[in-house]
């Protein structure tokens, strides 16, 4: 009790964080209606990264936009580190880009 009196803006943290994870990430996390608006192009561009591109950073895909040159004109770390992720541990794109998100709202 005496750690809570004295600590009580980390245990506030700390209690919002948990409390956000159960009641916003996890059914963020169990749905499956992630593929909306542009997430799709997302998922595209990182799976044509993961199959085609990779170890390069930028190439050319012919898929999207009659074609353009893929990681030189959008910031490509986060699909270059979700494309890596997903080679080398055999995940889901999608499942990645949901931890990614919930990271992100919890840090």
């Amino acid at each position: 009790m005496k750690f809570i009196k004295n600590n009580q803006t980390i245990v506030l943290i700390v209690l919002i964080n948990v409390l956000s994870f159960v009641f916003i990430c996890l059914p963020f996390l169990q749905s499956s209606k992630f593929l909306v608006a542009d997430q799709i192009g997302h998922v595209f561009a990182t799976t044509y990264m993961r199959d085609h591109l990779l170890p390069d950073i930028s190439g050319w895909n012919p898929f999207q936009n009659l074609g353009y040159p893929q990681g030189s004109h959008y910031p490509p770390l986060v699909q270059y580190l979700v494309a890596i992720i997903s080679y080398v541990l055999k995940f889901d794109i999608t499942d990645i880009y949901k931890w990614l998100i919930v990271i992100t709202l919890l840090s």
